[in-house]
Protein backbone atom coordinates (compact mmCIF):
# COMPACT_ATOMS: atom_id res chain seq x y z
CA UNK A 1 0.00 0.00 0.00
CA UNK A 2 1.47 3.33 -1.08
CA UNK A 3 0.40 6.81 0.04
CA UNK A 4 0.29 7.79 -3.61
CA UNK A 5 -2.26 5.12 -4.53
CA UNK A 6 -4.56 6.32 -7.29
CA UNK A 7 -7.13 3.54 -7.27
CA UNK A 8 -10.80 4.29 -7.70
CA UNK A 9 -11.30 4.00 -3.94
CA UNK A 10 -8.88 6.85 -3.29
CA UNK A 11 -10.92 9.11 -5.51
CA UNK A 12 -14.16 8.78 -3.57
CA UNK A 13 -14.78 11.57 -1.08
CA UNK A 14 -12.25 12.05 1.68
CA UNK A 15 -13.46 10.56 4.93
CA UNK A 16 -17.18 10.39 4.48
CA UNK A 17 -19.50 12.51 6.62
CA UNK A 18 -21.24 10.68 9.42
CA UNK A 19 -24.07 9.85 9.92
CA UNK A 20 -24.76 8.42 6.46
CA UNK A 21 -27.77 10.68 5.82
CA UNK A 22 -25.36 13.63 5.47
CA UNK A 23 -23.28 11.97 2.75
CA UNK A 24 -25.73 12.76 -0.01
CA UNK A 25 -26.08 16.36 1.14
CA UNK A 26 -22.42 16.87 0.21
CA UNK A 27 -22.94 15.82 -3.40
CA UNK A 28 -26.22 17.73 -3.65
CA UNK A 29 -24.38 20.84 -2.50
CA UNK A 30 -21.62 20.23 -5.07
CA UNK A 31 -24.21 19.85 -7.82
CA UNK A 32 -25.83 23.17 -6.86
CA UNK A 33 -22.46 24.92 -6.90
CA UNK A 34 -21.63 23.48 -10.32
CA UNK A 35 -25.00 24.52 -11.75
CA UNK A 36 -24.56 28.04 -10.36
CA UNK A 37 -21.07 28.28 -11.87
CA UNK A 38 -22.43 27.06 -15.21
CA UNK A 39 -24.91 29.94 -15.23
CA UNK A 40 -22.14 32.43 -14.41
CA UNK A 41 -19.80 31.19 -17.16
CA UNK A 42 -21.73 29.68 -20.08
CA UNK A 43 -18.52 29.44 -22.13
CA UNK A 44 -17.32 26.80 -19.65
CA UNK A 45 -20.56 24.80 -19.79
CA UNK A 46 -18.97 21.67 -21.24
CA UNK A 47 -16.39 21.55 -18.44
CA UNK A 48 -19.11 22.08 -15.86
CA UNK A 49 -21.24 19.34 -17.45
CA UNK A 50 -18.34 16.92 -16.94
CA UNK A 51 -18.08 17.98 -13.30
CA UNK A 52 -21.83 17.59 -12.87
CA UNK A 53 -21.64 14.07 -14.31
CA UNK A 54 -18.85 13.27 -11.83
CA UNK A 55 -21.01 14.59 -8.97
CA UNK A 56 -23.88 12.29 -9.97
CA UNK A 57 -21.49 9.34 -10.26
CA UNK A 58 -20.09 10.11 -6.81
CA UNK A 59 -23.61 10.22 -5.40
CA UNK A 60 -24.28 6.77 -6.86
CA UNK A 61 -21.08 5.46 -5.29
CA UNK A 62 -22.13 6.84 -1.91
CA UNK A 63 -25.22 4.64 -2.04
CA UNK A 64 -23.16 1.47 -2.49
CA UNK A 65 -22.21 -0.07 0.90
CA UNK A 66 -19.42 -2.13 -0.68
CA UNK A 67 -17.72 0.97 -2.11
CA UNK A 68 -18.07 2.72 1.24
CA UNK A 69 -16.54 -0.26 3.03
CA UNK A 70 -13.60 -0.38 0.58
CA UNK A 71 -13.16 3.37 0.91
CA UNK A 72 -12.98 3.13 4.69
CA UNK A 73 -10.50 0.24 4.45
CA UNK A 74 -8.40 2.33 2.08
CA UNK A 75 -8.40 5.20 4.58
CA UNK A 76 -7.34 2.82 7.36
CA UNK A 77 -4.45 1.51 5.20
CA UNK A 78 -3.23 5.04 4.45
CA UNK A 79 -3.31 5.96 8.13
CA UNK A 80 -1.62 2.69 9.14
CA UNK A 81 1.17 3.32 6.63
CA UNK A 82 1.60 6.86 7.94
CA UNK A 83 1.75 5.43 11.48
CA UNK A 84 4.59 3.11 10.42
CA UNK A 85 6.52 5.86 8.63
CA UNK A 86 6.15 8.23 11.58
CA UNK A 87 7.84 5.73 13.92
CA UNK A 88 11.09 6.60 12.13
CA UNK A 89 10.80 10.31 11.33
CA UNK A 90 9.10 13.52 12.45
CA UNK A 91 7.42 14.05 9.09
CA UNK A 92 6.22 11.54 6.51
CA UNK A 93 9.41 11.28 4.47
CA UNK A 94 12.08 12.61 6.80
CA UNK A 95 12.90 15.26 9.32
CA UNK A 96 11.76 18.12 7.10
CA UNK A 97 8.28 19.17 6.06
CA UNK A 98 7.73 18.13 2.42
CA UNK A 99 5.08 17.92 -0.26
CA UNK A 100 4.01 14.55 1.19
CA UNK A 101 2.97 16.38 4.37
CA UNK A 102 1.20 19.10 2.38
CA UNK A 103 -0.88 16.37 0.71
CA UNK A 104 -1.54 14.40 3.92
CA UNK A 105 -2.53 17.27 6.23
CA UNK A 106 -5.89 18.01 4.53
CA UNK A 107 -6.89 14.38 5.15
CA UNK A 108 -6.23 14.77 8.87
CA UNK A 109 -7.95 18.16 8.87
CA UNK A 110 -11.01 16.63 7.25
CA UNK A 111 -11.10 13.84 9.84
CA UNK A 112 -10.91 16.42 12.62
CA UNK A 113 -13.61 18.54 10.99
CA UNK A 114 -15.90 15.50 10.88
CA UNK A 115 -15.22 14.73 14.56
CA UNK A 116 -13.48 11.50 13.58
CA UNK A 117 -10.19 12.28 15.32
CA UNK A 118 -10.83 9.79 18.10
CA UNK A 119 -11.51 6.92 15.71
CA UNK A 120 -8.83 7.52 13.10
CA UNK A 121 -6.11 9.82 14.49
CA UNK A 122 -5.94 9.33 18.25
CA UNK A 123 -5.89 5.54 17.92
CA UNK A 124 -2.52 5.85 16.18
CA UNK A 125 0.01 7.34 18.60
CA UNK A 126 2.52 8.50 15.97
CA UNK A 127 -0.15 10.01 13.73
CA UNK A 128 -1.66 11.77 16.78
CA UNK A 129 1.74 13.23 17.72
CA UNK A 130 2.36 14.25 14.10
CA UNK A 131 -1.07 15.91 14.00
CA UNK A 132 -0.21 17.89 17.15
CA UNK A 133 3.14 18.97 15.66
CA UNK A 134 1.49 19.99 12.39
CA UNK A 135 -1.19 22.04 14.14
CA UNK A 136 1.53 24.03 15.92
CA UNK A 137 3.19 25.05 12.66
CA UNK A 138 2.60 28.75 11.95
CA UNK A 139 1.72 27.95 8.35
CA UNK A 140 -0.98 25.49 9.41
CA UNK A 141 -2.51 27.99 11.79
CA UNK A 142 -2.43 30.76 9.23
CA UNK A 143 -3.44 28.90 6.10
CA UNK A 144 -5.91 26.30 7.34
CA UNK A 145 -7.38 27.75 10.48
CA UNK A 146 -7.67 31.44 9.56
CA UNK A 147 -8.57 31.01 5.92
CA UNK A 148 -10.92 28.05 6.22
CA UNK A 149 -12.65 29.20 9.40
CA UNK A 150 -13.13 32.76 8.14
CA UNK A 151 -14.67 31.56 4.88
CA UNK A 152 -11.97 33.12 2.70
CA UNK A 153 -11.41 31.16 -0.47
CA UNK A 154 -8.49 28.80 -0.16
CA UNK A 155 -7.46 29.89 -3.66
CA UNK A 156 -6.42 33.22 -2.17
CA UNK A 157 -7.39 36.85 -2.58
CA UNK A 158 -9.04 38.10 -5.74
CA UNK A 159 -7.27 40.12 -8.37
CA UNK A 160 -8.69 43.21 -10.14
CA UNK A 161 -10.61 40.94 -12.52
CA UNK A 162 -12.34 39.42 -9.48
CA UNK A 163 -10.87 36.00 -10.20
CA UNK A 164 -9.25 33.84 -7.52
CA UNK A 165 -5.51 34.33 -7.34
CA UNK A 166 -3.46 31.19 -7.75
CA UNK A 167 -1.60 30.15 -4.62
CA UNK A 168 1.00 27.42 -4.68
CA UNK A 169 0.04 25.69 -1.43
CA UNK A 170 3.36 23.88 -1.11
CA UNK A 171 5.39 27.08 -1.54
CA UNK A 172 3.08 28.91 0.83
CA UNK A 173 3.36 26.32 3.60
CA UNK A 174 7.12 25.90 3.24
CA UNK A 175 7.92 29.64 3.16
CA UNK A 176 5.66 30.63 6.04
CA UNK A 177 7.73 28.84 8.70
Amino acid sequence: MDLQDTTMESQILHPLPRPPKYRLSVTKFLRRVIIARMAECPELASAYHRKLKEAYETEDKLKDPEILRRSEEHLERILDEAERKLTETTYLVGEEFTLADVVFIPLLSRLALLNLEEKYINTRLNVAEYWNVVQERPSYRKFFLEMLCSGIQVAGPTNPLNEPAKVDVYDYLITQE
